[in-house]
């Protein structure tokens, strides 16, 4: 009948694929002509990696910083919709 298998893994499916014009050595000569005249795209040079890293320290930063800014804007808009504004429902205390 039915069995059943509960601790079963499935075993990896296997491709046949090669591609088709690609050449190992010549990559890496490209890779090293873009690393010594300075056209290596970003991350792949020291340069690159702090520059990345440095965007993505400012971006995150100008995010928090404005979402603190919203924060305390509508906390502010509240205290003094609270204090200033006359509530009937406080009259009774």
């Amino acid at each position: 009948m039915l069995k059943v298998k509960f601790f079963h893994t499935p075993k990896n499916k296997k491709f046949n694929y090669s591609p088709r014009y690609y050449d190992p050595e010549e990559e890496e000569r490209k890779k090293r002509q873009d690393r010594l005249t300075g056209k290596a795209g970003p991350g792949e040079s020291i340069r690159g990696k702090f520059t990345d890293r440095r965007k993505r320290q400012k971006k995150s930063s100008r995010i928090s910083n404005t979402r603190a800014f919203i924060i305390i804007v509508i906390l502010s808009l509240l205290a003094y919709y609270l204090i200033f504004e006359d509530i009937p429902f406080l009259d009774l205390f």
